[in-house]
């Protein structure tokens, strides 16, 4: 949920009619395909523009479908007037979930949990990202970022990216794998347009 005002609209922004999804969904849709380690067998997208049909698409909710029944989730809210999250994620997995968030925070609560009535009381102070372990109401933070979070992120991959080019390997970003979420986010306007779900992963055999 990303709140949207005249400086971040300014020029060709605020008139893209392809905004949302090709600007920041687009890393979204990569993480998708990171954490699946697979490509999504199909993909469905709704793009509602009330009040504004030939604006931007401030609103983007996409399903991707995987194999085995896999599924993943989207929504991009730049329409909400709640508060601002630049970018939270939860992992549902088979024997627990994992909640990811970026943004600093520093937090302290207590109260008592709606299923078992036990008390609880938590402090934690993440500076500029975290990632927590749920299994039922136990939780565990097993990842943290520093504040500079994107300098620190684009430091790690370009360290990596050398290392790849000195070992003669392929780098975690290149443009053979880079092009396919490129692809992906295409096909979400597709689907949007088309009013039906797009397939995906046939395109790649």
């Amino acid at each position: 949920m990303f709140h949207v005002n005249a400086h971040t609209e300014a020029g060709w922004r605020g008139d893209d009619p392809q905004r949302t999804c090709k600007e920041f969904g687009i890393h979204v849709l990569d993480l998708c395909r990171y954490f699946f380690g697979a490509e999504p067998i199909r993909i469905d997208a709704k793009m509602p523009k009330p009040g504004n049909p030939n604006g931007p698409d401030y609103l983007n909710i996409i399903r991707l479908d995987f194999a085995d029944g896999k599924t993943a989730q989207i929504t991009l809210d730049r329409l909400t007037k709640g508060r601002h999250r630049y970018l939270d994620m939860r992992l549902d997995g088979t024997h627990g979930a994992i909640e990811t968030e970026l943004g600093g925070n520093i937090t302290f609560s207590a109260g008592i949990r709606g299923g078992d009535r036990k008390p609880f009381v938590n402090f934690d102070v993440s500076m500029g990202g975290r990632a927590l372990l749920y299994q039922a109401e136990a939780s565990n933070k097993i990842a943290t970022d520093p504040l500079d979070i994107f300098a620190n992120a684009t430091a790690k991959l370009m360290a990596r990216f050398i290392s790849a080019l000195k070992s003669g390997g392929t780098p975690d970003c290149c443009a053979q794998d880079n092009i396919k979420t490129l692809a992906l986010m295409l096909a979400a306007y597709d689907s949007a347009h088309l009013g039906q779900p797009v397939e995906f992963a046939s395109q790649w055999l």
